[in-house]
């Protein structure tokens, strides 16, 4: 019955995923034209890459919750207290890292970025970066109930997060809001999704804890042990 229920919202999930980001295609073209957003869709690509690069990290945590969750509660507290930490860590440099990518590649380039953007575009891609951490850590989350086999909350979770994003862009268009506005929307709807992943872990998995004195470098050295026979994969993928 579970294996059921997931496939069912998964394959719910990637329905609404697909209509509403064909909508949101739309609506934000027509709204700010494609120059504008043209603008927006290649700041946007270069935080997508920082999503897709969770070097293997996120199947390293389904795999070992999976593994814990049967034998080893404590082992598996040490195991997401760590693991959390790493991808606390890892999202902070990947912030860093593309934000000067993105100074170098498109903000010291007209063609790229015409002038009368250039201050829009330098606010949208410090919002969408801090958008993009909120999202990051989210993986995490949803490693976690995937771990536990649970497909179904984290498609529910994405379902709820794409209705949140279609929403704020009907009411940016209805109210002629900025692109900047857009930016905010999303940092705001991938906080609002943070949150309830977090509010979700702590209610009905009480049972496991997320605490610095769990830490444990043995099981980071374990995370990216078995990470890195899936990193080049992920950064190819992420770089496409």
């Amino acid at each position: 019955m579970d294996d059921k229920r997931n496939t069912l919202w998964q394959f719910i999930q990637f329905t609404i995923t697909l209509v509403i980001a064909l909508i949101i295609l739309k609506i934000n073209l027509s709204h700010f034209g494609s120059q504008l957003f043209g603008i927006w869709i290649m700041l946007a690509a270069v935080w997508g890459v920082g999503s897709a690069l969770d070097f293997g990290f996120g199947i390293s945590i389904i795999k070992y919750v999976a593994e814990f969750k049967k034998h080893d509660d404590l082992r598996l507290n040490s195991f997401l207290s760590s693991s959390f930490y790493v991808f606390a860590i890892v999202g902070i440099a990947i912030f860093i890292l593309l934000n000067v990518v993105s100074f170098f590649l498109y903000f010291n380039d007209a063609i790229a970025i015409p002038y009368n953007f250039l201050k829009s575009a330098k606010k949208i891609s410090f919002i969408l970066g801090l958008a993009f951490y909120f999202q990051y850590l989210n993986i995490f989350f949803k490693s976690f109930f995937e771990g536990l086999s649970n497909f179904s909350i984290s498609s529910k979770i994405a379902i709820v997060q794409n209705i949140l994003l279609l929403i704020g862009v009907v009411l940016i268009s209805i109210f002629k809001l900025s692109i900047v506005h857009l930016a905010i929307t999303y940092l705001f709807c991938y906080f609002i999704t943070l949150l309830l992943s977090l509010f979700i872990f702590i209610k009905y998995f009480s049972v496991y804890k997320i605490n610095l004195k769990y830490f444990h470098f043995l099981e980071v050295k374990k995370i990216i042990s078995f990470s890195f026979s899936v990193q080049t994969i992920s950064i190819f993928s992420a770089l496409i």
